[in-house]
């Protein structure tokens, strides 16, 4: 028979918990680090991933943004919109299926997207500076098999982000 002290059980949520706490920190620094660095450039730090995978994707739908950065297609149809708006993006109707919406780079993403690289490579430079080469290189590796199991994980339980 199973017991679950209180001990026992504040030890077992303190590990869960660790893991996750680190991971949303991480991630809420990143993004106020973003918004800092690009709010004279009228983007958000979170449009810095749109514009990227923009110009990654040249022609990539919206439904398929929504499936790349797991993010609902609602929140995903607002920033575009914003991106649009701003000259970062630009929005047409596929010509075989007239209900999707395929998107492009603008000149103007094109620039930013330079500036955005650099960004990251600063602000991974940062987070790494008192590892090795070899930490750094295993920190990484580790976080990718993380980021995987993740995102598996959720377009295995929600088909509304499963790729094609």
């Amino acid at each position: 028979m199973l017991v679950i002290t209180e001990q026992n059980f504040i030890s077992k949520r303190c590990k869960v918990e660790k893991i996750q706490k680190y991971f949303n920190r991480m991630y809420r620094a990143s993004m106020l680090d973003r918004d800092l660095h690009f709010q004279d450039k009228g983007i958000s730090g979170c449009q810095t991933s749109y514009i990227m995978q923009v110009v990654w994707r040249p022609g990539l739908s919206q439904e398929d943004l929504s499936k790349l950065l797991l993010v609902n297609k609602s929140t995903v149809a607002r920033h575009v919109s914003q991106l649009e708006k701003s000259g970062f993006i630009i929005r047409e109707l596929d010509p075989e299926d007239q209900r999707k919406k395929r998107l492009y780079p603008s000149e103007k993403a094109k620039k930013i997207y330079e500036e955005i690289i650099d960004y990251l490579d600063d602000w991974n430079n940062l987070l790494l500076q008192d590892f090795t080469e070899e930490e750094a290189e295993m920190i990484t590796q580790a976080l990718q098999k993380i980021s995987m199991i993740a995102s598996e994980s959720i377009r295995n339980k929600n088909s509304e982000y499963k790729l094609d």
